[in-house]
C-alpha cells in the first residue's frame, strides 16, 4: 500500500493550481475595476449634493475646495486618493448680471 504522493503527482497539482491562478487573477482585477467604475456615478451625486449644501450655508457662501470640508469619504474611508481629488483650480467662475456661478 502506498502512503505518499509521487513527485509527478505533486507537480501536476501545482501546475493545475498555477493555471487556475493565471486565469483567476486577471478576472479578479477586471471585477474590482468594474466595481469601482460602477460606484462613481453615485459618488458624484453625493459630492454634488454635499457641495450644494455646503455652498448654501451662510457661513461658507462658496463651494468647498476639498472633500474633507464637505465631510465626504471614499468607500475605504479617506477624503483623497488616486481617484477622488479636486482643488480650487478645478473650478471656473462665470459672472452674470444676476448671480455668480461656480462650477
Amino acid at each position: 500500500m502506498r502512503k505518499a504522493f509521487t513527485l509527478i503527482e505533486l507537480m501536476i497539482v501545482i501546475s493545475i493550481i498555477g493555471i487556475l491562478a493565471a486565469v483567476a487573477i486577471p478576472m479578479y482585477a477586471d471585477y474590482t475595476k468594474k466595481a469601482r467604475t460602477s460606484e462613481v456615478p453615485e459618488n458624484l451625486k453625493v459630492i454634488v449634493k454635499e457641495q450644494l449644501t455646503f455652498s448654501f450655508n451662510p457661513i461658507n457662501s462658496n463651494y468647498a475646495t476639498d472633500l474633507a470640508s464637505i465631510n465626504w469619504r471614499t468607500s475605504i474611508g479617506t477624503t483623497s486618493g488616486k481617484f477622488y481629488t479636486f482643488n480650487r483650480a478645478d473650478f471656473k467662475t462665470i459672472s452674470s448680471s444676476e448671480n455668480e456661478i461656480t462650477y
